[in-house]
């Protein structure tokens, strides 16, 4: 039986979730530029700075499948309340920094500290627009929170590099948390939870020992292992994008501008870069807004998610042949309509195939699939650049991307012989 597909417009209980994470979203961009100009500032090693960095990702591939059993438990309201107070625990950390004698041992303390608020934020912010959405409007809902997490993050740079230039980098640091302990008021006083099971996984959580957090882990291991192979293909779909848009792309595209020398209205590297990846932001949160309503009103999730896979690899093409800047400007577009394409479609249709009980550990998974990619995509993407070349690197991260296609076909077939009613339930 196919699903009715006629849009009932967007849960209102989506609404303040957007707005928190929004702000959310604000709280860490304002930090996250300031701190590696700082740690030169202070003299730290690059290594050091490095790892600073990417603290925030390796804590999150940990926490993650844990967030997500937590959500389960307690629903999502309590976890995203809770992971904006620590984001802003974070950020006072890096105030606090400026006046100690070990500043690099803070920095990364706080940039650890602040990925365990994120795994809360973007786990528990989707699971609640998930469960607070039907059949006919969760491709709304999805679009508003993710929308709202890409958009924070641009707001908080421009805002960031403003109280820094008007006030000091401790002023951006004390601001941004401010910021985030207003989104915590918010979260606590607008959201609300619709995850009925939450009182029963209570109930029976209070009856069974805690278990060692090492069994916990094997656990979710084996619950991933087992899981229908429709929601295993969405995992392994959001680990190639994150390793291709937010791993290799974002690692390498400073490299190319300053290899290739490409400016626009006088811009250096680091400007330019930031321009280009606030312009694919921005083209990502475009094709979101549209693909929301869109996908409410068709019957299939993952046939709107094909275009998109080839206006990314296309993208990569573009930026490894390019000589001039405009070009580029195009190639970035387009990877930023290929990443709004592939990954709301498929958060929508992970909230299909999964029942409510169990959405939260499916997103966590989903999550900790993405910062696997994420922090591949760095490491491999810098070295191949050096040792073969942006075209070569280019060429084959769009050649990889052409590998989900027929993973995707694969699931468009699935929707269109079960419907999604019979295709729910989907993890084991």
């Amino acid at each position: 039986m196919q699903r009715d597909v006629r849009p009932t417009g967007m849960p209102p209980e989506a609404v303040p979730v957007a707005l928190v994470v929004f702000l959310g979203g604000i709280g860490g961009g304002i930090a996250f530029p300031i701190i590696p100009i700082l740690g030169v500032k202070l003299g730290l090693p690059a290594l050091l700075i490095g790892w600073i960095l990417a603290a925030n990702r390796v804590t999150r591939l940990f926490a993650n499948p844990f967030t997500g059993v937590w959500i389960d438990r307690v629903g999502g309201k309590l976890p995203l309340t809770l992971g904006l107070v620590v984001e802003a625990v974070a950020t006072s950390t890096y105030a606090l920094a400026l006046h100690t004698s070990v500043p690099g041992g803070l920095l990364l303390l706080g940039r650890a500290i602040w990925g365990l608020g994120s795994s809360a934020i973007f786990v528990g912010g989707v699971t609640l627009a998930l469960n607070a959405s039907s059949e006919e409007n969760r491709g709304r809902a999805t679009a508003a929170v993710r929308m709202a997490m890409s958009l924070g993050m641009p707001a908080g740079l421009v805002a960031g590099g403003v109280v820094a230039g008007l006030a000091s980098d401790e002023a951006a640091f004390w601001f941004a948390t401010a910021v985030t302990l207003l989104a915590a008021a918010l979260a606590w006083a607008l959201v609300s939870d619709r995850v009925p099971s939450a009182a029963v996984d209570a109930g029976a959580a209070a009856r069974t020992p805690t278990l060692d957090w090492r069994v916990r882990f094997v656990a979710a291991v084996r619950a991933a292992a087992s899981a229908d192979r429709r929601v295993q293909a969405v995992w392994l779909v959001n680990l190639l994008v994150f390793f291709s848009l937010q791993g290799v792309l974002l690692a390498t595209l400073v490299l190319l501008i300053h290899a290739r020398g490409l400016s626009l209205v006088g811009l250096g590297d680091q400007p330019m870069a930031g321009a280009l990846m606030a312009v694919m932001i921005l083209a990502s949160a475009a094709v979101t807004a549209y693909l929301g309503g869109a996908l409410d009103r068709i019957p299939s999730r993952s046939g709107l998610a094909l275009p998109g896979v080839v206006a990314a690899a296309t993208g990569f093409v573009v930026l490894a042949l390019t000589p001039t800047a405009w070009p580029a400007v195009v190639g970035v577009v387009l990877m930023g309509l290929g990443m709004g394409g592939i990954s709301i479609p498929l958060l929508t249709l992970l909230g299909d195939l999964t029942e409510e009980a169990r959405r939260g550990r499916v997103v966590g998974i989903y999550q900790l699939f993405g910062d696997v990619g994420g922090s591949l995509g760095p490491i491999l993407g810098v070295e191949l650049v050096t040792v073969v070349g942006f075209v070569p690197t280019y060429l084959g991260v769009g050649t990889l991307l052409l590998a989900i296609v027929p993973l995707l076909a694969w699931l468009w077939r699935g929707e269109r012989r079960r419907g999604a009613g019979g295709a729910r339930q989907g993890f084991g």
